[in-house]
């Protein structure tokens, strides 16, 4: 079993609209392992009940969300998916945190927006005085 978070506004608004996932929808997860579909059994919203839990033999992935207004939630929305065929072994070799770049590291910022940035307020700030 496996759960993910995204952002449904803001740092790319990667699941932006997964509350308008249906059951049957298929959902595609790429790992290291490889490639798997899964399909959606249910949505639920913060109070609403869980699933059954998946047999031993299953894989279940869960996306979770904030779900209302964009930047003010009032609530979670989570997409449960069960895993369609076999599940992957897991690799002998695993990926440590150590080897991954500065650049994947978790909210990393993009320091080449600073000028920009920089230009942009200077602009605002002149449009002020003016």
């Amino acid at each position: 079993m496996s759960v993910v978070y995204g952002r449904q506004f803001s740092y790319g608004a990667t699941f932006n609209g997964i509350g308008s996932l249906n059951e049957g929808d298929t959902i595609t997860a790429v790992t290291g392992q490889g490639k798997s579909e899964f399909t959606v059994i249910g949505v639920r919203y913060t109070g609403d009940a869980l699933p059954e839990p998946p047999a031993t033999d299953e894989g279940r992935l869960t996306l979770v969300s904030a779900s209302g207004i964009p930047l003010f939630p009032t609530g979670a929305v989570r997409v449960d998916a069960q895993l369609v065929g076999a599940a992957k072994a897991t690799p002998l070799e695993t990926l440590s945190y150590a080897a991954l770049s500065d650049s994947e590291e978790a909210l990393r910022g993009n320091p080449s927006a600073w000028p920009m940035l920089t230009l942009m307020l200077v602009l605002i700030l002149a449009l002020v005085i003016a």
